[in-house]
């Protein structure tokens, strides 16, 4: 369920809280410089389809041009998806960190999934449905000009594949698929990721660690007792993990990972402090990164 966010957000978005909380050590091989080369690839690859598009576009293939022209878009937005997800980590802090109310309704701390990973993706799947139904189009247009049936088999190959990408957006439509968040009630933890979602009461949490596998990770180990998940897409939505507990990954997150995961363990080895979630005051702590 989406939470129900309040006006209540302090400070500016882009308050630097990030510089008051360490990276943990867990993370220190995070490697960027391998991401800024295939970044700048990628780059390559955008300005060479626009200026091949703009080549066609005024010679002898015109009708092709538009291909091209989808390809660089798709690369631009594979490089600011990218760039967000994977340089630029700490994502201004805890700037984004607002007041919101949980599934029943009851004040939370809303830590967000990162906008531009969800838009980008939304981007992406729209430009992949645009490739294969221009494809599908150019072939359908060409049948009964030639004695060949190709076209017409090219044109119904191309048209389902459109029509599978097609369905991310039915599933977002369908709220199966949305941005993601993470609530921290009182009461315990609310997960809510692209595809599925999780409760975890804070007397079930076992502990919280900081991995880095695919980037950096924060995973909240939960007992089985009380643990909660239900799977709201198959298709697009990403696998949960197998364990009883919540993996957040830092490439998705809307804010500084570092924070999320001091956060976290902050409210876990504090109970008394966590009658503040949900307040103003939960959310000064966080953009004073105020967990020591």
């Amino acid at each position: 369920m989406r939470p129900k966010l309040s006006a209540v957000r302090l400070g500016t978005r882009g308050m630097p809280s990030s510089s008051l909380v360490p990276w943990p050590s867990e993370w220190a091989n995070t490697k960027k410089m391998k991401w800024y080369f295939g970044l700048a690839w990628i780059g390559f690859l955008a300005l060479v389809s626009f200026v091949g598009a703009a080549v066609m576009a005024t010679g002898e293939s015109p009708g092709s041009a538009k291909y091209l022209l989808i390809f660089g878009l798709l690369f631009v937005t594979i490089m600011v998806v990218g760039f967000d997800s994977r340089v630029r980590l700490r994502k201004g802090g805890g700037g984004k960190i607002s007041a919101a109310t949980d599934s029943q309704g009851r004040p939370a701390t809303n830590v967000p999934y990162s906008r531009i990973a969800f838009a980008g993706s939304s981007l992406l799947m729209a430009l992949l449905v645009a490739i294969f139904a221009a494809a599908t189009y150019d072939f359908a247009s060409s049948v009964g000009t030639g004695e060949s049936k190709a076209p017409l088999g090219a044109a119904v190959v191309f048209g389902a594949i459109g029509l599978f990408f097609a369905t991310y957006f039915v599933q977002i439509a369908r709220k199966r698929i949305a941005r993601g968040h993470l609530l921290l009630t009182p009461h315990g933890l609310e997960h809510r990721s692209w595809g599925y979602e999780s409760q975890l009461p804070w007397n079930s949490v076992m502990h919280v660690s900081a991995l880095n596998g695919d980037g950096p990770e924060v995973w909240i180990r939960g007992s089985d007792n009380h643990f909660a998940r239900r799977r709201t897409a198959k298709l697009w939505g990403g696998k949960p993990p197998r364990a009883a507990g919540l993996a957040l990954q830092g490439k998705s997150l809307g804010v500084d990972p570092a924070l999320v995961y001091y956060m976290i363990s902050y409210y876990l080895a504090q109970p008394s402090a966590r009658a503040e979630l949900g307040t103003e005051a939960a959310i000064r702590r966080a953009q004073a990164g105020s967990y020591f």
